[in-house]
């Protein structure tokens, strides 16, 4: 199981990118899954977006506890090559959108502005334990980034 776990937690490779390991991960469920997520039934889109967030709390939690025990906790904790928190993000903030190349780039860009930046109370949630900490604080950056693109296009 530690090996399928690295491979899920690591977004098959993407989070062992030297540059923006995040991004790449969020990059590659995007050209995976991007154009398909949203076209499917609203209950599957959630029901895949469940899945996703229970395989990513267990998977990221037990890489970063072997990585912890191999590298210590300041390199082990919430390291940069797990990146399927970002993947169950951008999912999320693919959720009940239409689909077209301006609504696709929206939820990837707000996804990362969110994730990046952090602001509260998507901040707080990084104090969690283990995989739930890994992977809270990039769901609610999803559903934010979901908020807004669902309020744009009212407005729009």
């Amino acid at each position: 199981m530690r090996l399928i776990s690295y491979i899920f937690a690591t977004g098959f490779g993407s989070g062992y990118s030297p540059f923006a390991p995040g991004t790449a991960g969020a990059l590659l469920f995007m050209v995976i899954a991007g154009w398909w997520l949203p076209t499917i039934a609203i209950g599957y889109q959630i029901g895949f977006c469940v899945i996703l967030f229970a395989i990513s709390v267990y998977s990221s939690d037990v890489v970063e506890k072997d990585l912890i025990k191999k590298v210590g906790e300041e390199k082990g904790h919430d390291a940069g090559m797990i990146v399927i928190d970002e993947m169950i993000g951008v999912a999320l903030a693919l959720v009940a959108i239409p689909v077209s190349p301006y609504t696709l780039a929206a939820a990837f860009i707000l996804f990362r502005v969110f994730d990046i930046t952090k602001p509260f109370p998507i901040n707080r949630l990084q104090n969690l334990r283990g995989g739930w900490g890994i992977t809270m604080d990039d769901v609610l950056a999803g559903i934010f980034a979901n908020i807004l693109i669902q309020i744009s296009r009212f407005f729009l």
